[in-house]
């Protein structure tokens, strides 16, 4: 019984991330913000702003979910399970919370500790987190599974309006390290975009075309 109270213990953050005690929260919308720095005008504007991308794509949800924007310290280890060079962020399935890692809502950044790809836009990263939970939302819960990692992310990126690196960035790596995992957002972004047209802009045609399973 003391084991099975450790684990619920360790375990129980990662689901309510809450219970690691953020010292700032406020509602932004339809969103739970907590946050280790106080919740200012930048960092409501960067949750608003996510929030209209993911309003005016071609696939928009409720979103609503949590969000919990870290330092990148002991809190987002915890709930990340998941170093400085993690993701910018996770969107958590079943619960439908967002993690970020380490940010700036003044200079709407977040970073992660990475050579190449190490900051992009707290409110495009928001944005990609959520349109995660939207395609879990129209597609099922097993969708980050059903479908291939490229057009999972390259829509998220599509609704984000931008990836991690920049054209110039993405080309230059395509030659001194084309296996960068960087690359694989970049190349489904422009692969989605393309898609897209091709389909009259409807994901659920998109999705139909390229289900694994």
């Amino acid at each position: 019984m003391a084991l099975l109270a450790a684990g619920a213990t360790l375990v129980s953050p990662v689901f309510a991330p809450q219970l690691l005690a953020f010292p700032h929260s406020a509602r932004v919308g339809k969103h739970l913000v907590y946050s280790e720095r106080p919740i200012d005008d930048a960092t409501v504007a960067a949750v608003r702003r996510a929030d209209a991308l993911v309003a005016a794509s071609p696939l928009p949800t409720k979103a609503n979910q949590s969000i919990f924007l870290t330092q990148g310290g002991l809190r987002w280890h915890w709930l990340s399970q998941r170093g400085a060079d993690g993701p910018f962020g996770l969107s958590r399935p079943m619960v439908e919370t967002i993690v970020i890692n380490k940010n700036d809502p003044g200079a709407d950044a977040v970073f992660r500790r990475s050579r190449v790809g190490g900051k992009r836009a707290l409110s495009s990263t928001i944005t990609h987190e959520i349109t995660h939970g939207a395609i879990r939302r129209k597609f099922g819960i097993l969708a980050d599974k059903r479908y291939p990692q490229w057009l999972t992310e390259g829509l998220c990126d599509y609704v984000a309006g931008r990836s991690t690196l920049t054209d110039e960035e993405a080309e230059a790596l395509e030659q001194s390290d084309p296996g960068h995992p960087a690359l694989l957002y970049w190349r489904g972004h422009k692969r989605v975009k393309t898609a897209l047209l091709r389909s009259g802009g409807s994901v659920p045609k998109l999705f139909a075309a390229f289900r694994l399973w």
